[in-house]
């Protein structure tokens, strides 16, 4: 730091250490200002990670604990309730119900008189759909046993390959536990209640527990033919959400096709979670993922979920205030709605013209944003090709 009588001193001392000595503070200063300039965008980086939450980003909804999240969904001009075209769902009379029971009429309302022995002259049907008392059903099989009178061999019939125990719990009941428990996942305890509520039956955790590692060992060559069948399927979509197990942060792991999913639990979710599943690295074909950066370390092709674009949209909309983002993001939500417009009426695809007015309008909206980011000449506009 110099003070006045230091200053003054420099001056004396001729020109050369008077300009020496400015060149010297505006080198501090164009320092200082290039430290001012790099911690400004530091400051801006992590104000902008802070403002990102499920809303607006990829991130998971575990990590807003403690702001409130915007609700992203955009008010339908739609009235609540069923649309028109929707095919709604009603109880209807069977022609076959399981069980008839006559109501018999022995005296007239007015009159009281004795209709017993008279002619029916119509029926009125109504129709109660119900569960019937259900309990836990016992079945015993007693084998035969039988000496041959010419050898003397002691023979004994065969029983069912299911029935390995003396006393032993069923398939049925067995695959309706693991139904509650891995499916509905309802708890262990709450599992054990259900059925001594349902069946009067008092079923143990233990067993619960033998039931679930065996159908685990059962089901391993149904995962190796999901795993199998997804390798073949021209779009996958894929996930990951924490989740705690045993008390310590993993992972599960989501791989799916239009109609069949691979669930997996791993400690980590990157790279070696990947390449311990080992679907993604063989897979070929299209992949629909969050942006996740290490799916993009393997070769099949990328497509980035629309739902994580809006979020990101929004993003760019509300902290960055870039005008080209909303046209994107309207003309995504808009696309969407035709798509489901067009299931109800039993259409599946676009035709060539329509492809070709949203990607025109798409390239559009994109270059604008070029533009507003520097990133593009003017006269430049992005190339696509329709396929």
């Amino acid at each position: 730091m110099y003070d006045r009588i230091s200053i003054l001193n420099i001056i004396r001392q001729g020109t050369g250490s008077t300009v020496g000595f400015i060149e010297g503070l505006l080198d501090q200063i164009r320092e200082g200002e290039r430290i001012i300039r790099e911690q400004a965008e530091k400051i801006k980086a992590l104000e902008l990670i802070l403002k990102k939450d499920s809303h607006n980003s990829s991130k998971s909804p575990s990590g807003d604990k403690f702001r409130k999240v915007k609700n992203n969904r955009v008010k339908s001009e739609k009235k609540s309730g069923g649309q028109k075209g929707h095919k709604g769902k009603t109880l209807n009379l069977s022609e076959n119900p399981d069980k008839i029971e006559i109501i018999e009429i022995e005296k007239c309302s007015c009159c009281k008189g004795d209709i017993r022995k008279e002619k029916i002259i119509g029926i009125e049907r109504r129709q109660v759909y119900d569960i019937p008392k259900v309990k836990v059903q016992i079945t015993e099989y007693q084998s035969e046993i039988k000496k041959c009178s010419n050898c003397g061999k002691i023979n004994r019939g065969k029983f069912p390959e299911e029935v390995s125990n003396v006393v032993q719990y069923g398939n049925r009941i067995k695959s309706f536990t693991m139904y509650l428990m891995h499916y509905q996942l309802i708890p262990w305890e709450r599992t054990v209640e259900i059925i001594e509520d349902v069946f009067s039956h008092r079923i143990s955790e233990g067993t619960l527990n033998n039931v679930s590692k065996s159908c685990y060992g059962l089901l391993e060559k149904t995962e190796e033919l999901i795993r199998a069948e997804l390798l073949v399927r021209k779009i996958l979509h894929g996930d990951e959400t924490g989740m705690y197990v045993e008390k310590q942060l993993g992972y599960l792991h989501v791989i799916c096709g239009k109609d069949i999913t691979y669930y997996s639990i791993h400690r980590r979710r990157g790279q070696e979670a990947i390449e311990a599943i080992g679907i993604i690295p063989r897979y070929k074909g299209k992949f629909m993922h969050d942006f996740f950066k290490t799916y993009f370390k393997y070769s099949c092709e990328h497509l980035l979920c629309n739902a994580h674009q809006i979020r990101e949209l929004i993003f760019v909309i509300e902290e960055e205030k870039q005008e080209w983002a909303r046209p994107m993001m309207e003309l995504l939500l808009e696309i969407k709605e035709e798509v489901e417009n067009k299931k109800l009426i039993g259409k599946s695809s676009f035709e060539k013209e329509e492809i070709e007015r949203y990607e025109n309008r798409f390239d559009k909206i994109l270059l604008e944003g070029f533009k507003e980011n520097n990133m593009v000449d003017k006269k430049e506009r992005p190339k696509k090709k329709v396929k």
